[in-house]
């Protein structure tokens, strides 16, 4: 049987802001009950907690933080996870590598280190390769597993005020997303990235 994969990148503020969001999310994920969900988070305050230090520390390497920023962001999948479990998680790159060729229709939450790692970057064309800096979000890895995982659409569940007429160009220069986004955008085939309010 044929179905469509959807990545949702859930932002990790959501997590600290209210708790209305678990039935928000169920709303959100309720129309693609008959396609293959795959939902990543984003580290909300704890990773807004490393940028901090690094203003505080600007010798601090960027790429290194950038990699502890992937690291932590297993934590919050894991909290979201336990607060809404679904249809389990993807937690390793073999369980990803699974999903990848054998996914159900049913929603899942996804490790960002399951399909996204120093180790794994040998395994993805170069042009897929994020900037290792605050340029790279999960806006921008949202759009990442979606080119691995060959999915149809990409949805980013966004916190403030969006404008159903920007370009992904315009919304990066506005800061609503980051500006890896729209150029990882471009190289997905016959796959959209939708902004969407969650608030």
């Amino acid at each position: 049987m044929s179905f469509s994969r959807i990545v949702i990148k859930l932002g990790g503020s959501v997590l600290y802001s209210h708790t209305s969001w678990i039935e928000r999310l169920k709303q959100t994920i309720a129309p693609y009950q008959f396609q293959a969900v795959s939902i990543i988070v984003g580290g909300g305050d704890i990773v807004e907690g490393v940028r901090t230090l690094h203003k505080l520390y600007p010798r601090l390497e960027q790429s290194s933080l950038h990699w502890n920023c992937v690291s932590l962001l297993d934590s919050t999948c894991e909290v979201a996870h336990q607060l809404l479990p679904l249809n389990g998680i993807i937690e390793t790159d073999e369980a990803f590598d699974l999903w990848c060729q054998a996914p159900s229709q049913h929603a899942k939450w996804v490790n960002v280190s399951s399909f996204y790692s120093q180790s794994r970057l040998n395994q993805i064309p170069p042009a897929w390769h994020p900037e290792l800096n605050w340029n790279t979000t999960t806006d921008a890895l949202a759009v990442l597993l979606a080119l691995q995982w060959q999915a149809s659409q990409v949805i980013l569940l966004k916190s403030c005020h969006i404008d159903p007429d920007w370009s992904l160009e315009q919304a990066a220069s506005l800061g609503v997303i980051d500006s890896e986004t729209p150029r990882l955008a471009k190289l997905l085939c016959n796959s959209s990235v939708r902004l969407v309010p969650f608030a």
